[in-house]
């Protein structure tokens, strides 16, 4: 699939906003609601969080699995998104 979105710019930006974009944005409205709450607060607003977040869970596992190091990128995915998040 990257291979391919390399050649195609226009499938590579319609895998993207499918993909990771819808992704970002469903994470940056879930963060931008405990913003206006006073769930967290920060001084940055919610789509660049999100980006951060998105980084944050996906690191080296992501990176292994694109490389076909890994049958599983993270053993327990949700022990690891449990730890990186306080319950709220």
């Amino acid at each position: 699939m990257f291979e391919e979105a390399r050649r195609s710019p226009d499938l590579a930006s319609y895998f993207y906003s499918c993909a990771y974009g819808r992704r970002q944005e469903d994470l940056a409205k879930l963060m931008q609601q405990a913003l206006d709450q006073g769930w967290m607060t920060s001084a940055q607003p919610a789509s660049p969080l999100a980006e951060l977040m998105l980084g944050l869970w996906e690191g080296c596992g992501f990176v292994r699995d694109l490389l076909g190091l890994t049958d599983q990128p993270f053993p327990i995915p949700m022990g690891r998104a449990n730890g990186l998040l306080p319950p709220f």
